[in-house]
């Protein structure tokens, strides 16, 4: 039989047990499953706490042992995390502080690196603390919070603006405003009803001046050929001139007009025998005086024929030539 105080002592050492058993579940390790550690510095583990989880993708493999405040010049702090035997974190991989919900309850989240070597357990790495989400919001909405504070206050600017506008007899140019748009919109309603008569009587002027549009649109779809004719040949016309000979045209030209000035210079000079006829006065009074006596004789020969012509009959010609002698002595 057992005695009552090995009972007791036996009930006492399994309640330890059990008790330890219970509080370490509690902080979630597990005293069948062996566990490696490493050391995390940080320069700041914004709420961080012991036993806060280690987590993989979301997965709990280990937990943060103890919190050692160093004395160093940041005054970091080292934090002992323990996880997994059967984990192998690569080297490199990044052990960073951040929040699980919105109630800020932290977590230590491990990013693996691309190295093949892994950590060994005792070795102290370096940590980093991602944003919060609280801050991460904050940051957000502090940006339309002073755009919201700015625009409040803009209208509670133009709310004065007005209100002091209406004390100052605003409201009476109000009405007045009102007042002549409402005769405005009258003015417009009177000018619609007069152009939809006039649309009504002058529709029959519109119709036909359309029916000539699409007449005429339909000839020069009709002509269409013969206006594209025409203007290829007015395009060959222009090539043809284009590459026509008009240097040579104008360098005669302008050698004709040389020659010509050359000429009615040497007129004036009284070169040659126009020049001379032209600029002579002496000869030009002795070809008016030869004028004037060849009238005179073309008048004496149609008054007196028979004193340059002689026609002989039978010895006539002598009498009268008797005559004339006769007469001309009397004279």
């Amino acid at each position: 039989m057992l005695s009552k105080e090995f009972k007791v002592g036996l009930f006492a050492a399994l309640s330890f047990v059990l008790l330890l058993f219970g509080y370490s579940f509690l902080k979630g390790t597990n005293i069948f499953q062996s566990t490696d550690q490493v050391y995390v510095r940080f320069d700041k583990i914004d709420g961080l706490k012991i036993a806060n989880p280690v987590l993989i993708n979301g997965l709990n493999i280990g937990k943060v042992e103890s919190l050692t405040l160093l004395n160093d010049q940041n005054h970091s702090i080292l934090a002992t995390l323990s996880f997994r035997r059967d984990i192998q974190i690569p080297k490199y991989s990044t052990f960073k502080i951040a929040s699980s919900d919105l109630l800020g309850t932290k977590i230590i989240r491990v990013e693996y690196s691309s190295e093949k070597d892994f950590i060994a357990p005792g070795d102290t790495l370096i940590g980093l603390s991602e944003i919060s989400l609280m801050e991460d919001f904050s940051r957000q909405i502090d940006p339309v919070k002073r755009k919201a504070e700015h625009v409040i206050s803009g209208m509670d600017s133009i709310l004065n603006e007005l209100h002091a506008w209406f004390n100052k007899g605003g409201r009476n140019n109000l009405l007045s405003t009102v007042s002549d748009l409402e005769v405005t919109i009258r003015n417009l309603k009177e000018t619609s009803e007069k152009v939809n008569k006039l649309m009504g009587s002058e529709s029959e002027r519109l119709s036909q001046i359309l029916k000539n549009v699409a007449s005429i649109s339909d000839n020069l779809k009709k002509n269409n050929d013969d206006i594209t004719h025409a203007i290829v040949n007015i395009d060959k016309i222009t090539n043809d001139m284009a590459k026509a000979d008009l240097k040579n045209t104008i360098e005669n030209t302008n050698a004709t007009i040389s020659d010509l000035n050359a000429v009615v210079a040497k007129i004036k000079n009284g070169q040659g025998s126009l020049g001379l006829l032209v600029n002579d006065e002496t000869l030009y009074k002795n070809l008016q005086q030869t004028s004037v006596d060849l009238d005179k004789l073309v008048i004496d020969l149609k008054e007196n024929p028979g004193r340059y012509i002689k026609v002989s009959v039978f010895g006539k010609d002598n009498k009268e030539a008797k005559e004339d002698k006769h007469t001309n002595k009397k004279k």
